[in-house]
């Protein structure tokens, strides 16, 4: 699975407005609604506020990965918002959040949900590609900084 494929451009989000949690989420399911990608924004933002729940998905380094699975997929959806003043999200190293990727998955593929959780864990704790994500002036630019950094690994 490359992490890149499962990101459509539209739904890189340039700058979050949310100024908590259930904002964020809400803004999120609102976008992919608006794209067509789901039909009930209200399930998404509901899922992956009971998934927060249970702990924060918050990994340091200014990223979290709020993920939650959806019975109305076929395939990984990967979202991502960035932040620009950064969200209190519980990290466990105390920073706030910037950037955030939003993994939705079928309910009837938990392998492919833990597979993209894992990839966006160790790219976006390679040397460097934090900072080049934040710094991608558009979504291509993001997209292309994510391709080149997947032939890494």
């Amino acid at each position: 699975m490359k992490l890149s494929e499962c990101i459509p451009p539209a739904c890189i989000i340039r700058r979050l407005e949310g100024e908590g949690r259930e904002t964020l989420f809400k803004e999120v399911a609102d976008h992919l609604h608006r794209l067509g990608l789901v039909r009930r924004p209200k399930d998404v933002a509901e899922k992956l506020a009971q998934r927060e729940e249970m702990g924060s998905t918050a990994v340091g380094h200014e990223v979290a990965i709020p993920h939650c699975k959806l019975n109305e997929l076929k395939e990984v959806l990967v979202a991502v918002g960035l932040h620009p003043e950064g969200l209190a999200f519980g990290a466990p190293d105390g920073q706030p959040v910037r950037l955030f990727f939003f993994v939705l998955s079928p309910q009837a593929q938990p392998t492919a949900h833990l597979t993209a959780l894992a990839r966006i864990s160790k790219l976006v704790r390679a040397p460097g590609t934090l900072r080049s994500l934040l710094a991608a002036p558009t979504p291509e630019a993001f997209l292309e900084v994510l391709r080149q950094e997947e032939k890494k690994l």
